[in-house]
């Protein structure tokens, strides 16, 4: 019944003006129901809360504006690994894990409680045994940070100011993710909420020695602003590398740009 009742309100979600009861609709709806297991139009079983873009972005039949990365994960071959860095949910490192098979490995990092829970969830309802998901953020130091955690849009949890949210936010673990000696990585995604140069400098031994064959990261010069970043800086990092861009820099509010290795 719980499902009916979700797949009827997506429906109505899809095709209906976009008003302000509609979002309060599904807030009631995600407090009366919690997260429903949806299954998605590539045959990936997900907890979705319906209250949350990010989660319904994933079951959009248009693709939900995820293009760059799924074409990047497409390229995925049997026996490859992938390291999912803000991996959400799970959708991705679901579609990951399907490409790479059980001689391959996707590793899905994910800082927020809430949303890792749901994660280790799709990770059963799809039977994923080739997936390793860790409950921390990629940074360039380790230690511990803070994390704000958003009610709705599950998508834009974030780590505040020089690493640091407010004193209500979520404690995680931060650690540079080369630590983790992923070994050779067919593709990286980065999806930090403006973390992302931090997560970067974590990866640089990978970087420097071309261990990482592609690069998939999201780019938001607003929240970059928030650590007295800009795109230019992700963008010479990665060319200090030898890793070229293919899609920007764009003058756009938010992109994902795909680095690849000269």
């Amino acid at each position: 019944m719980r499902r009916l009742i979700a797949r009827c309100w997506l429906q109505i979600r899809r095709h209906t003006p976009d008003l302000r009861g509609k979002q309060w609709c599904s807030r009631a709806l995600t407090r009366l129901l919690g997260p429903v297991p949806l299954r998605s139009p590539d045959g990936i079983w997900l907890a979705t809360r319906l209250s949350s873009a990010m989660g319904l972005s994933f079951l959009d039949p248009s693709g939900g504006g995820h293009d760059l990365i799924r074409q990047a994960i497409a390229r995925l071959g049997p026996g490859d690994r992938m390291l999912d860095v803000g991996a959400n949910t799970g959708f991705l490192t679901l579609l990951a894990a399907r490409r790479v098979g059980p001689s391959g490995l996707v590793i899905a990092v994910e800082p927020s409680q809430r949303e890792f829970q749901r994660l280790l969830v799709n990770l059963r309802l799809n039977r994923a045994s080739n997936v390793l998901a860790l409950n921390l953020a990629g940074g360039d130091q380790p230690g511990i940070s803070r994390l704000t955690i958003e009610p709705d849009h599950t998508g834009l949890n974030r780590i505040g100011h020089n690493g640091q949210a407010s004193s209500a936010g979520q404690p995680c673990q931060v650690l540079p993710l080369a630590a983790l000696e992923p070994g050779e990585l067919a593709l990286v995604k980065i999806d930090t909420e403006g973390f992302e140069l931090f997560t970067l400098r974590g990866l640089e031994p990978l970087l420097r020695q071309q261990r990482i064959r592609r690069l998939v990261v999201e780019i938001s010069p607003i929240f970059l602003q928030h650590h007295q970043q800009t795109p230019a800086d992700i963008y010479d990092l990665l060319a200090s590398h030898g890793y070229r861009p293919t899609v920007g820099p764009l003058a756009e509010r938010q992109w994902d740009e795909l680095f690849v290795s000269d």
